[in-house]
Parts: C-alpha cells; sequence; structure tokens
C-alpha cells in the first residue's frame, strides 16, 4: 500500500501530470455547478438553460488561460498524508545501516587473499560498453516516461474527436458546390420577411440540394440555410415553420457553441461532464428554437406534426453534424415532440429575443394562420397523428440520423 501511494505521490509531482489533473478536477468542477444550476432552472426556459451550459463551456475552454494567469487555486490530487509516507521512506534510507553479516565479512577476506580475483572484479568496463549501456537506459527511460505516455495518450484522444470536425468541412464545402442558390419566387420573399421580423444583421444565403437531405444551417458571419429538393413542393405552412427554425440558429448563434462544446470535448475528452455538457446544449439549443416557433404563433400540433414528417422521411448526414445544425434527430425526437405539445412550459426567450417574439407574434400569426387554412391541416387530426407517432416512436427503437459528438 505503501509503495502505491508512493508511486502515486511520484506521478503528481511531474509539472505536466500535476497541471493535467488540476485541469481535470476544475473541469469537473465547472461543470457540475454548470449542470446544478441547469437542474434548478428547470421550470425555466430551454435558452435559459443552454445558456447556463454555455458559460460552463466556455469557462472549461478558459481554465488553461485562467489557470496560468490568474492567482493559483490549488488543489490537493492526493491526501496529505502520502507526503508524509514519502517523508518516512526518505529518513529511513538516510538512517544508518546495520552491521554487515559475518558470511559478507568472510566473503570480503576471501576476496581479499585472492588478488587476481580482485583485480578482474575492480577492473573497469570498456568505454563503449558504458557508452551503450547508458543510451539503452536512456532509451528505455523515455519509452516509459510517465508525461510521455499521457501525453500521447491524450493527444490521440483529441485528434480522435477532431476528425469527424475537419471531416465536416470537406462534407460542407462539398454540399455547398452540389447546392443550387434559390433567388427569387416564394422562398425568397418568405426568408426577407422572417430575417426582417427577426432583426438578423446577417445576409442568409438559401441553397436547395438535390437529394433528401435534412433542413440544416451553419455558419457564423455568412450563414447558410439548406433545403431538399422536395422544399417546393412543401405548403406554405411547412416553409413558415421550417424556415423560422433554421433562422431561429442563426439569430442564437447556435453554430458557434457547437464547435466550443466540440473543441473542450476534444481538449477534455476523459472528463464526461463535458460530453454531458455537449448532449444538454444540442438538446437545449433545440427546444429553444421550437420555442421560438411557437411563439411566432404556429400551433403546437401542427408542428410537432411538421417536425415528425420532417425526421421520418429526410436524413441527415452525419458528419456534416459537426459543424452543421441539423433541423431534427430521431434519437431526441420524441423529447422534442413531447415538449412542444407540453402547453404548461416555460417558452420564454432571453432579454432582446423575448421583444423580438412579441415583435414577430402579431404578423406571423396572421400568416402562419392563412397559410393553415389554405394548406387544409385538420388540428384535431394532427394532433391526434403526432400522439399515435409518439407512442410508436417509445415501442422501436431508430437509429440517429446524424452523427454526436
Amino acid at each position: 500500500m505503501n509503495a502505491f501511494i508512493q508511486n502515486m505521490s511520484g506521478l503528481t509531482a511531474e509539472p505536466s501530470v500535476a497541471l493535467v489533473a488540476d485541469l481535470a478536477l476544475k473541469s469537473l468542477l465547472v461543470l457540475a455547478v454548470a449542470g446544478a444550476a441547469s437542474l434548478a432552472l428547470r421550470r425555466a426556459s430551454a435558452a435559459a438553460r443552454h445558456l447556463v451550459w454555455c458559460v460552463g463551456v466556455v469557462s472549461v475552454l478558459l481554465l488553461p488561460l485562467l489557470t496560468t494567469v490568474l492567482p493559483h487555486w490549488r488543489v490537493a490530487v492526493l491526501p496529505r498524508w502520502t507526503t508524509d509516507v514519502s517523508d518516512q521512506s526518505d529518513t529511513s534510507d538516510a538512517s544508518p545501516r546495520s552491521p554487515a553479516p559475518p558470511y559478507r565479512e568472510a566473503a570480503e577476506s576471501w576476496s581479499a587473499s585472492s588478488p587476481g580475483i580482485a583485480a578482474h572484479e575492480a577492473a573497469p568496463q570498456p568505454i563503449a560498453a558504458q557508452a551503450d549501456a547508458r543510451a539503452t537506459k536512456s532509451v528505455w527511460s523515455f519509452k516509459l516516461s510517465r508525461p510521455v505516455c499521457i501525453g500521447l495518450g491524450w493527444g490521440l484522444g483529441a485528434v480522435a474527436v477532431l476528425a469527424p470536425l475537419l471531416v465536416g468541412v470537406g462534407v460542407l464545402k462539398r454540399m455547398i458546390r452540389r447546392a443550387r442558390r434559390m433567388e427569387g419566387g416564394a422562398w425568397t420573399e418568405l426568408l426577407s420577411l422572417l430575417s426582417e421580423k427577426l432583426d438578423l444583421d446577417r445576409p442568409v444565403r438559401l441553397l436547395e440540394t438535390g437529394s433528401a437531405a435534412m433542413p440544416m444551417t451553419w455558419g457564423h458571419w455568412r450563414p447558410v440555410v439548406l433545403l431538399p429538393a422536395e422544399a417546393d413542393a412543401w405548403p406554405e405552412e411547412r416553409r413558415c415553420v421550417v424556415l423560422l427554425h433554421e433562422l431561429a440558429h442563426v439569430k442564437r448563434w447556435d453554430c458557434l457553441p457547437q464547435i466550443l462544446a466540440w473543441l473542450a470535448c476534444a481538449l477534455f475528452w476523459f472528463n464526461p461532464l463535458v460530453w454531458v455538457a455537449a448532449w444538454r446544449m444540442r438538446v437545449e439549443r433545440e427546444r429553444a428554437c421550437d420555442d421560438l416557433v411557437l411563439a411566432a404563433g404556429s400551433r403546437a400540433s401542427d408542428y410537432a406534426d411538421h417536425l415528425l414528417d420532417i425526421a421520418t422521411n429526410l436524413r441527415g448526414r452525419s458528419f456534416a453534424s459537426a459543424l452543421a445544425i441539423a433541423m431534427a434527430r430521431r434519437s431526441t425526437l420524441e423529447g422534442r415532440l413531447l415538449a412542444i405539445l407540453d402547453a404548461k412550459r416555460n417558452r420564454r426567450s432571453l432579454t432582446r429575443r423575448s421583444r423580438v417574439a412579441s415583435s414577430t407574434r402579431s404578423p406571423l400569426t396572421a400568416s402562419i394562420s392563412a397559410a393553415r387554412t389554405r394548406g387544409g391541416f385538420s388540428s384535431r387530426a394532427s394532433a391526434n397523428r403526432t400522439r399515435r407517432a409518439i407512442r410508436s416512436t417509445r415501442l422501436r427503437k431508430t437509429p440517429s440520423l446524424t452523427g454526436t459528438i
């Protein structure tokens, strides 16, 4: 037991290992506080909980910088008694040795009486042999160096997490080359109307792909909204809710927190709470955008019916999900539908977005209501179909359409 404690003490005595352990414990503490705050805000809006998780992830990313800049906050990796054990071992090594046993004295006297043997034993080794021994020892010690092993393990994990992010860049570029820009017509007019009502200060490019791809958006300064080939055949109500949902992501800058969460997972992949934070950010951001669509005047049962139909008939891109935000995932669809149909849920936005939602409600309510009448959707039949679909999704397991972090 004492040997194990001494090994752990020597391991944490390495500066690099101590830094990694310090950052790991601090990241656990920061995200635990964020999780507790999110749990305390379970009756608040999804936008508020998403903000809490975003603050936690950004704080974790700033930990390496703050650790070196701010005054040190030492976290005891091992208890105090490990140092005492090490001190005792050092003092025991420094204590005077016991006298040699009789057989050792006899061996020394016998070697002294044989000068040839003594000279042979005292003969120095060749210089080349000593150099080879030192080289072998240095190589062996480098291979077994604890900081090197820890650094290699962390680097391999970080590369494995960042690989889908790098592949996603190529996938999105290929999708842009193959897509067609939608200029003029009803889609452009609807985009201008919704962008004006949401007070978007960035121009949004509207693209149409030739495949049955899931509606998605990506980009920070030059956002892009991708629609499937069958989008032209959608009724006007579905066009409104789909485009409004994607523009809500643009308004909230949701692509930026997604990349920050991915980077946090790459740096702290060994921390399970980082993965929980990234998952909760995905869940809360989708619910926050759903709340904005419902606040604009869309009926909950109709919107849930549109979302279920899109998630069932369209497919996502697994590698593109690293950078792009798809409209629906089958893995989280049931929770979203139940949240949409929950009339008691808090759907208030944060600060300025509250005024934006209230300002968009009156004009969009009229347009969506008119589209609902022309589209021929029955609210009662739509609600019944949605509830039956939710019950069926509980009974069968469906694979996820898009990849996860």
